[in-house]
């Protein structure tokens, strides 16, 4: 080996030596609500913009010798979200695609070209089906974009002047979508794209809507609806047979001021985004009021103009958030919370499966 070879050779492991021994940052203390003296039920994890924030396997010195990953796509405005194994989707009203962050590859892509029929111009929110099938409510082309298992586009269902679709919920062999412009929940056969039967109409009285903007599922097979303008969420029969009214509009806890949203964990427990308050509430199967999350300010850990949220319990998911946990502590489910305004961002937020359900409020609603 020449002099000038093994001088550089010097070098490097000099270098690789002086990054070796640069400290670790200390851990961060967890975030949990609600906040002491209660018992924590929900940690903050971390924050999801673009493929550098995703989980990864390689390590701190390495991104010091070799640079980050390439930062590539990034969330402009999400609004809904969904998760299926290690796949990401985010629907991004801004440049009006849904992204696709594969967890496992560190990968990022679009769901759409924007260049032929399966061009989407404001998907709003997405279902992904277990065999792979996703289905975008698309509110400005008033339809429902179909894309197979293989991410390309089959087939959209509806025109504008039928509906303009908010939401869509996948049922089995059925969707649910939730229509702005009839204020109304329609069903449909996933597989065909027929409607078989809508149920609502406007109005403040049970089984109406005003602006039925998000939908879920419990576990019990019924649907939960939010209501933006209606400043509340009901519970309803696949067939609209109303089960349970609650919340109205206020700034108090249990109230809403621009509730979206919505999801039902595997306890029946009924979370709810409210836009303006910045949080996320949760609520009993028979709508009491437990606790909140988020809360507006500038802490990694809030909110600011949220969205939607979606739980996961898939355990390929919920592994790789498991090193974002405390010590000693354990996840059950996940939630990801859209933030649309601040630093555009999916929040993801984790369960802590304790035992008792919380029972207490945490502090005022901002």
């Amino acid at each position: 080996m020449s002099s000038h070879a093994r001088r550089l050779l010097a070098l490097s492991l000099c270098a690789l030596a002086a990054c070796a021994r640069v400290p670790e940052e200390p851990p961060r203390p967890p975030i949990l609500y609600p906040p002491p003296p209660d018992a924590p039920r929900v940690q903050y994890l971390t924050s999801i913009r673009s493929v550098t924030d995703m989980p990864r396997a390689t390590s701190r010195l390495a991104d010091i010798v070799l640079g980050p990953p390439e930062e590539g796509m990034r969330v402009w405005k999400p609004y809904g979200v969904a998760m299926a194994g290690t796949h990401l989707y985010i629907c991004d009203t801004i440049i009006n695609n849904v992204l696709i962050f594969d967890f496992a590859d560190g990968s990022a892509r679009s769901l759409s070209t924007n260049l032929g029929a399966d061009v989407l111009r404001n998907p709003i929110n997405i279902a992904v089906a277990d065999d792979g099938t996703k289905y975008v409510a698309d509110a400005l082309r008033g339809q429902v974009v179909v894309f197979g298992p293989d991410d390309r586009y089959q087939t959209a269902w509806g025109t504008p002047e039928e509906m303009t679709p908010c939401d869509v919920l996948v049922v089995g062999d059925r969707l649910a979508v939730a229509d702005l412009l009839d204020d109304e929940i329609e069903i449909w056969d996933r597989r065909t794209g027929e409607r078989l039967s809508s149920f609502g109409g406007p109005g403040s009285g049970p089984g109406q809507f005003r602006a039925p903007t998000n939908l879920a599922l419990s576990p019990d097979g019924t649907l939960c609806v939010s209501e933006t303008h209606g400043f509340r969420v009901q519970r309803l029969t696949l067939e609209g047979d109303p089960i349970l009214t609650f919340g109205e509009i206020g700034t108090g806890f249990g109230q809403f001021t621009r509730p979206k949203g919505v999801a039902v964990d595997p306890a029946g427990r009924i979370c709810v985004v409210d836009s303006a308050f910045s949080n996320v509430q949760i609520f009993t199967d028979s709508g009491e009021l437990l606790m909140f999350f988020g809360g507006a300010g500038p802490n990694v850990s809030n909110l600011d103009l949220p969205a939607d949220i979606e739980i996961v319990t898939d355990p390929v998911s919920l592994a790789l958030f498991e090193p974002f946990v405390a010590p000693g502590r354990h996840i059950s489910h996940l939630f990801l919370v859209s933030s649309q305004f601040g630093v555009p961002r999916i929040n993801v937020y984790g369960f802590l499966d304790e035992g008792e359900t919380p029972t207490d409020h945490g502090r005022p609603v901002p």
